[in-house]
């Protein structure tokens, strides 16, 4: 099992390696996203939506929420915290890409 868990720094507002970030089962960014503003917030959401399989989950940290920054994701709530997943409805619905 650990030979499937990837630790790595990387930079979120570095467009060209958030793109080889694929078929991530989950993503924790948690307190970080607090130091963005609106738009580089997005930026990075939108890179996590590419980046996360369809079954996974996001979380971030309890000061943070994406109200407001993104509804590609559905908030749900887990016995022990809460989590975001992909929206996929939303775009077969003819959302964006």
């Amino acid at each position: 099992m650990k030979s499937l868990v990837n630790f790595s720094r990387l930079n979120l507002r570095d467009d060209a390696r958030m793109l080889f970030m694929k078929g991530m089962d989950l993503i924790l960014c948690c307190n970080v996203l607090i130091y963005f503003d609106i738009a580089s917030k997005r930026r990075v959401i939108q890179h996590f939506y590419a980046d996360l399989l369809p079954h996974g989950y996001f979380f971030l940290g309890h000061s943070e929420s994406l109200y407001g920054v993104s509804e590609d994701f559905r908030l749900v709530h887990l016995p022990a915290a809460t989590a975001y997943v992909r929206n996929d409805a939303r775009h077969v619905a003819g959302g964006t890409p």
